[in-house]
């Protein structure tokens, strides 16, 4: 079997799926839970001074808790709908784990393969895999750029697309989590994203400039 059969071209292309996803996943868990990330924009946001430091936090661990070990979201905090919401949120967050579980094991299994049956070629597809993936990872680092110049727009279309309900749609005066996470905290965590996978972009584009020169 040749290294550029149409079936390795195949599984290549899968690989560069793999590892785009992965490196935009690994940004995105880099912000997800990073009490030094919501501390700054809980500050900027003007969160501390609405709601105060000691609660802030008792609502975020709370939040963090039921996510991760499916603790319970007290109504002394959060609204009836503010726990729909999260029910929602909480299963979204659970097959994204899952996503990047199966893409880190699809890229480690393709990198095993093309090493172990193809190990003559293997630097050319290591080549081959990083060019493709800084291209195809720009192309939508662009488009998502793009649409932060469109965000509340693009936020909107987002929900109504992945939730089946309209519980996201949150009342100031009785919902909390709208003041927990104003939309302000969501743009900058998708631009932290961009910024953090830009980062793992130029390292991935360095290394493919080593391979060639080798």
């Amino acid at each position: 079997m040749e290294y550029m059969s149409h079936s390795n071209k195949a599984l290549l292309s899968l690989a560069v799926v793999s590892l785009t996803v992965f490196l935009f996943l690994s940004s995105f868990y880099l912000f997800l839970y990073n009490p030094r990330f919501y501390d700054q924009q809980y500050s900027r946001n003007g969160v501390y001074d609405d709601l105060g430091y000691e609660k802030t936090w008792e609502m975020t661990r709370l939040l963090w808790n039921y996510i991760h070990d499916n603790g319970q979201l007290s109504s002394q905090y959060y609204s009836s709908r503010d726990i729909l919401h999260m029910v929602d949120v909480r299963n979204i967050l659970l097959f994204v784990d899952g996503l990047y579980f199966a893409v880190s094991l699809t890229f480690i299994l393709l990198v095993f393969y093309f090493f172990t049956f193809h190990k003559k070629n293997f630097r050319f597809f290591l080549y081959d895999l990083f060019f493709s993936t800084c291209l195809f990872c720009f192309f939508l680092l662009v488009f998502f750029v793009f649409l932060s110049f469109f965000f509340t727009q693009s936020f909107t279309i987002f929900h109504r697309v992945v939730f089946s309900n309209d519980y996201w749609l949150m009342d100031p005066t009785t919902d909390m989590l709208i003041h927990l996470f104003p939309e302000q905290f969501f743009l900058t965590f998708f631009l932290s994203i961009l910024g953090v996978t830009l980062l793992f972009l130029i390292v991935l584009f360095g290394l493919n400039m080593y391979i060639k020169k080798r």
